[in-house]
């Protein structure tokens, strides 16, 4: 009976304790929207904080009443929020959120492929009702094509459920896709479409040295939660002679209407040196791992790299047509690149 009672006792106290340490964190934060700039909390009097959002750390001090404000980079969007507070030096964790919208978008009908029909919710578990079947999923949901005509759908998310939508399975879904920077241009591909949706770039005719004959690829982007991509194009600058294109979104109905893309096979350019672009970098950790960076600038410039104490390394020079390739090692990594004229007027810098 004794020790029966011991265990109790020290369990008791295990889990009060374990309760008590998350009640009384000094720091938290209000509820927070995916559309909003913001973050505001209370933590002590002129307490440092620091808030983990969209991969960057971002600082903060309380005022003497204990309240806080972070401003974002970008809105909130839905992405784990991760509080600290600084506590005898050292940050500790407080509190960890995720922005929740007043009210959950209905889900979407993206078109047919393959035989089926494809259906699309970025922010729950996705039901859908067709022919008195009910059919589940996370984000995209794939269903044999039958003929009905019409499905009623919601989502759910965190006990919350979007309103109940009927979708027109005759029609031709129009699905949004901007491109601000195109691979016509021969740097990026950058954008906006519907969020956590994948873009495809196939390109045909790469000819890579070591290799017999063209070959063919994809390089796939994923969209962030708010529908953005940025990438750079993973085809060497030196091997684009002959090279095409074609730009695809693989999880949306072959029948869908994509706004702003052009589908059609295009010719992937070698990007001009100018005032505006001075320098061009391409990633080819599609083919094998480099620890090299290849890129294009002006003609017979010196490529230097940053080191971590701060000071330049010459690496290389580019030739008469621009082109470089620089080595690059631990003391000079992460990347920093410095372009100087022959002369040795600074041209540019990229990271």
């Amino acid at each position: 009976m004794i020790k029966r009672t011991v265990r109790l006792f020290l369990s008791t106290c295990f889990f009060c304790l374990l309760w008590c340490s998350n009640a009384n964190a000094e720091a938290h934060m209000n509820p927070v929207k995916p559309t909003d700039m913001t973050v505001t909390g209370t933590a002590k009097a002129n307490q440092k904080l620091m808030l983990f959002h969209r991969e960057a750390w971002l600082k903060t001090r309380a005022d003497e009443k204990g309240i806080f404000r972070f401003d974002l980079l970008s809105s909130a969007g839905q992405r784990t929020m991760y509080l600290e507070s600084e506590e005898d030096g050292d940050f500790v964790h407080e509190e960890s959120l995720i922005p929740e919208p007043d009210e959950i978008e209905p889900p979407l009908y993206l078109g047919k492929r393959d035989g089926e029909w494809i259906f699309y919710g970025s922010t729950g578990e996705l039901s859908v009702l067709i022919d008195g079947k009910v059919y589940s999923s996370h984000e995209l949901l794939h269903v044999p094509v039958t003929d009905a005509k019409e499905a009623k759908a919601y989502i759910e998310n965190n006990g919350k459920r979007s309103k109940i939508t009927i979708l027109d399975l005759t029609r031709v879904p129009m699905v949004p896709f901007t491109l601000t920077e195109s691979p016509a241009d021969g740097r990026r591909i950058t954008g906006k479409t519907l969020p956590y949706q994948s873009i495809k770039i196939t390109y045909t005719g790469v000819n890579i040295p070591d290799y017999q004959g063209p070959i063919n690829f994809d390089q796939s982007i994923i969209a962030d939660e708010d529908g953005n991509f940025d990438s750079p194009l993973t085809v060497p600058l030196l091997y684009r002679n002959g090279v095409s294109y074609q730009l695809s979104l693989p999880n949306v109905g072959s029948d869908a209407v994509l706004t702003n893309m052009n589908g059609e096979k295009q010719p992937l350019t070698v990007p001009k040196v100018d005032s505006l672009h001075p320098v061009t970098t391409v990633s080819e950790d599609h083919f094998w791992l480099t620890s090299d960076i290849k890129g294009m600038t002006y003609p017979n410039h010196n490529i230097y790299l940053k080191k971590k104490d701060g000071t330049l390394k010459l690496c290389t020079n580019s030739n008469h047509e621009g082109y470089f390739s620089c080595l690059y090692d631990s003391d000079t990594f992460p990347v920093e690149l410095f372009v100087f004229s022959p002369d040795g007027e600074l041209v540019v810098t990229k990271k």
